[in-house]
């Protein structure tokens, strides 16, 4: 074997994009924000598809969370595999 194809390359903070045809639906059209990579799994983020009739301001209402002056943002489906749980991307800002 060749020694570069051996060693590991995380993907994380980089941008996975579904290939046409990928051939499961979850997926189809899919972009995800890579949040984890090692050699015993991944964790991405769907980044594309908004959430209907569901913002920021909603949740943060829904869990008890004073809006404040946080800005009223879209909120995006995350992705197929975890449906229940939650993630905020954000920046240093």
């Amino acid at each position: 074997m060749i020694a570069a194809m051996d060693a590991f390359m995380s993907t994380v903070g980089k941008l996975l994009l579904a290939m046409p045809g990928i051939g499961d639906p979850r997926f189809e059209r899919a972009v995800m924000m890579m949040c984890a990579h090692d050699e015993g799994g991944a964790l991405g983020i769907g980044i594309g598809r908004l959430a209907a009739r569901v913002s920021f301001h909603d949740l943060l209402e829904q869990f008890e969370i004073p809006v404040g002056v946080a800005p009223d943002r879209p909120v995006l489906i995350g992705g197929p595999a975890d449906p229940q749980r939650a993630f905020v991307l954000h920046d240093d800002g």
